[in-house]
Parts: structure tokens; C-alpha cells; sequence
């Protein structure tokens, strides 16, 4: 619960922020024992011989310390397109209203948060969508990849 909160501050802080307000899509993994929480904010970064740049931001707290930011960028990170092109592969889960089957598997209360919220298409157009999960699903399988396969990339600003 706590590092939903830290999660939480860490993200309205940032609506002063310039990257943050043209970042189009985030995901974050936060740690509820540790209060360990990472945010990776994702923006584009132009374009170079036709195709789109990005450039990410990983605000990283760990608990008791300041947060450090880094950057990556997909000029420089071939892991980055990589990220992203898995990340378009990622399958959304089936919405499940109550009483709906298939029934929804026990809530865990601790463990680790996971969250994604990008950029969709349906029928109507455009739109966002945030997704919340736990431990064991696709998601956390996706940014936990994600966060090892740029790890090498992250450098501070220069």
C-alpha cells in the first residue's frame, strides 16, 4: 500500500515536469514490501532516417533515499525498439465483470505492484487505457523483461 502511494507522488509530481507532459505512455513496478518503485516514462524523440526516436525516463526510489533519474534513448539502446515492439505484442486481459466467467483469481494484497498506461485504438478512434496487476500475469512479465533489458542502456542526463 505504501509504495502505491510513493508511486503515486512520484507521478503527480511530475505534471511540472515537460518530459512527463509529452511522455505518451508509462509503466512502473512497485515493490510493496521494499517500497522499492521504478517509473518508466516513454516519449518520442524525433525521427531519424524516417522512423520515430524515443527517449525514456526511469525515476527509481528506493526507500529512505532520493529518487535517481535516468535515460535511454533508441538511438543509442537497441534494446528500447525491442521494449516496444514487445510491448505492442502484449495481450490486455479479458474484463470480467462480477457474476462474469472466467472468475477472477484471488486478490493479492502484497507483493509487487505492476502498471502500464498507454496509448490504444478501438472502433471510435483513439484513446488510453491503464492496467494494474500483481505478480504471475503477462504484465509483470513484460516489465519485469523490459526493466532487465534496459537496464544496461540507463545513463544519467547529460
Amino acid at each position: 500500500m505504501l509504495a502505491s502511494i510513493l508511486a503515486s507522488l512520484l507521478i503527480s509530481s511530475a505534471s511540472t515536469d515537460v518530459f512527463a507532459d509529452r511522455a505518451w505512455g508509462q509503466f512502473l513496478r512497485s515493490g510493496a514490501l521494499s517500497h522499492h518503485v521504478e517509473i518508466v516514462d516513454i516519449a518520442i524523440d524525433g525521427k531519424t532516417a524516417g522512423q520515430l526516436e524515443y527517449r525514456l525516463r526511469l525515476t527509481d526510489q528506493k526507500f529512505g533515499s532520493p529518487a535517481t533519474v535516468s535515460w535511454a534513448d533508441s538511438r543509442t539502446c537497441p534494446a528500447v525498439r525491442v521494449v516496444l515492439t514487445r510491448l505492442r505484442a502484449l495481450s490486455p486481459p479479458v474484463i470480467v465483470p462480477p457474476g462474469f466467467l472466467p472468475e477472477p483469481s484471488e486478490i493479492l494484497v502484497d507483493g509487487t505492484g505492476y502498471k502500464l498506461t498507454v496509448p490504444v485504438a478501438d472502433s471510435a478512434g483513439a484513446s488510453r487505457i491503464t492496467w494494474t496487476s500483481n505478480i504471475g500475469t503477462a504484465l509483470a512479465a513484460w516489465i519485469d523483461n523490459s526493466l532487465v533489458s534496459l537496464a544496461p542502456c540507463w545513463k544519467p542526463e547529460t
